[in-house]
Parts: structure tokens; sequence; C-alpha cells
């Protein structure tokens, strides 16, 4: 909830993301304490790589659009205005949570809205996105996980990720926090 609520703030406020954060910060250690906090950080820093970029792109997306992955390519280009907001972006919250929490990780995954079962991949419309997030994390310092290996081997998704693929990516994420050891993609 913590999550949805920042992001919310964020994307409809003409405030900067980390006046926004800091506010929402505060009001979840007056109610919860610092340990809260420590989760909410956890679960937005697990989830940032793919649910900011949804939400983000969500937000401007325009009607019309023949597809989401046309859209993405077109306008979160490198250099684009918007790519260049994306990645302030993820640069003031890369920032913000590392002085929250003592590990910090970005999980990217391929798109996963695949038709009549069809196999995992990094669409090639989204493989630069996917490439310039990897840049992105390794430029702000924050370690980076790829599953598009991980989840590979699945075929039936049936539009969405199966019971089974959530939990290879459970175990994933299990491992980091448990080994402290992240996958991190070359």
């Amino acid at each position: 909830m913590v999550l949805f609520t920042i992001m919310s703030a964020i994307l409809t406020s003409s405030a900067p993301p980390t006046v926004i954060w800091e506010q929402k910060r505060r009001t979840v250690v007056r109610r919860f304490g610092k340990v809260a906090l420590g989760v909410s950080v956890l679960a937005v820093s697990f989830l940032t790589g793919e649910l900011c970029l949804r939400l983000v792109f969500d937000r401007f997306l325009p009607s019309g659009t023949p597809s989401y992955e046309s859209y993405l390519s077109n306008h979160f280009k490198e250099g684009r205005p918007d790519w260049l907001l994306f990645e302030r972006y993820v640069s003031d919250w890369a920032m913000s949570a590392k002085e929250l929490t003592p590990r910090v990780v970005v999980v990217l995954y391929p798109h996963m809205a695949l038709t009549n079962g069809a196999p995992t991949v990094i669409q090639p419309e989204i493989a630069d996105i996917h490439t310039r997030m990897l840049s992105l994390c390794r430029r702000n310092n924050v370690p980076c996980t790829d599953l598009s290996s991980s989840l590979a081997q699945f075929d039936a998704f049936d539009n969405h990720p199966s019971a089974e693929a959530h939990r290879v990516i459970a175990e994933t994420l299990h491992q980091i926090l448990r080994e402290g050891t992240v996958k991190v993609s070359n």
C-alpha cells in the first residue's frame, strides 16, 4: 500500500519525487516506526524496476497507440524527454532508497502479457529499454538482477505469469534476501 501511495503521489504531483518520498517516509515512520519503513522501502526497492516503469508509462500512454511495446520504443528512446525524466526519477529514488535501507535491488523480468502461451521473451521493441535500465542501475550503484533467463523455461503464461513463474520469482527474491547476493547482468 505504501508503494502505491508513494507512486500515486509522485505521478499526480508537480513536486519533485524526492520531496514526495520524504513526506511519505515521515508519515510511515510516525505510524509504524522504522521496522515497517524498512519493509516498505525494501518492497519499493524490489518492485520499482517493473512497477515504476508500468506506472510511469501507463500514466502517459495515449489512446490509439498500436501496442504497449511500440509506445515504449517510440517515446522512451535514449535522449528523449520522457526517458530523461524517467532517468532523473530513478536516480532520485535510488539516492533516497539507499539512505533509508541498506539493501536496495531492482529486479527486471521480461514482458509477460503474452498470447497463446508464447514463450517469455524480451520483446525486440523494448530490449533497448531493458538494457538501458540495467545501465541506469549500474550508474546509480543499485544492484540489479535480470530474471529473463530464469523465466525463459515457461511457455504457458495465459497472458499472465503462472503460479509456477511466481514461485520462481519468489525463490529468486528469497535467495537474494537470504544470501545478500544479486545476479548482476552484464
